[in-house]
């Protein structure tokens, strides 16, 4: 896979783009019937969560995203305080078109999930001279002190609560599973063919991030076909999860071996 900025809505998130989201959201946050010192707060966190300043760019493999698809989360019954034992960071997950952006800071992961779509021909007069894409976006957030999930109303296609799902789906999975990370810097190359090449053309660092795991997992061909994984309550008070892989049954294929989990 050659990363290429223009492949990639994370890594091409143009200032035009944001400039255009910071006008619609602040002037959302200012209509709000609330305290200046709270409206404040919310841009404030609004810009952290914009802005790609500190922030890594996680690329998944497809063997990632599969895994993570089938981690059984039920928004209506989620245990949204657990989610506050995940260290404060900022990460980008680059899903081609889509990206979500995710900062976790004082007892809350604020998320923005962006998705780009190709300007067709007899619009791109209404827009600066070089735009070849638009955006549609969501903003939602976990509160990890109080157990909830914001999620906007009014949320439109291509966005719904799916979206907190894909994403809670992807943020578990990374963060109570051994995954396994290299970092490629622009210009540079790693892998093999056989196994998975990848070329970093962009201008940012981009880690591309795997995983396997210390259990058999059922693969035909390159696609797992059995189980999903559930997370098991552990230590004090069952405040923190880890991932439990729930093997249904075998077909024709092969088994791969995984790596062991250390919790």
């Amino acid at each position: 896979m050659i990363i290429k900025n223009k492949n990639q809505a994370g890594l091409n998130f143009t200032e035009f783009q944001k400039q255009r989201l910071i006008k619609e959201r602040f002037g959302s946050i200012d209509s709000l019937n609330i305290d200046e010192n709270l409206k404040r707060t919310s841009k404030d966190r609004l810009m952290k969560t914009i802005e790609a300043d500190g922030s890594k760019f996680y690329l998944l493999t497809k063997t990632v995203l599969d895994l993570a698809s089938r981690v059984k989360i039920d928004l209506n019954n989620f245990d949204y305080k657990f989610l506050d034992t995940i260290t404060e960071n900022k990460i980008t997950f680059l899903l081609g078109d889509r990206f979500y952006r995710w900062t976790k800071t004082e007892g809350k992961i604020n998320v923005l999930c962006v998705e780009q779509q190709e300007i067709p021909d007899y619009m791109k007069g209404a827009y600066p001279i070089g735009t070849t894409h638009d955006i549609s976006y969501v903003f939602f957030s976990f509160d990890t002190h109080y157990g909830a999930l914001s999620f906007p109303n009014n949320a439109v296609k291509p966005f719904s609560e799916e979206t907190a799902l894909e994403f809670l789906q992807l943020l578990v999975f990374t963060e109570l599973s051994p995954i396994e990370t290299k970092s490629i810097f622009p210009n540079q190359s790693t892998g093999t063919r056989r196994a998975g090449k990848y070329t970093n053309d962009s201008n940012s660092k981009v880690i591309i991030v795997d995983s396997t795991w210390n259990l058999n997992i059922v693969i035909t061909g390159a696609f797992i076909v059995s189980g999903f994984f559930r997370m098991q309550p552990f230590g004090e008070n069952n405040s923190k999860r880890k991932l439990i892989w729930i093997s249904s049954f075998k077909k024709n294929g092969y088994t791969r071996g995984a790596k062991k989990i250390n919790h």
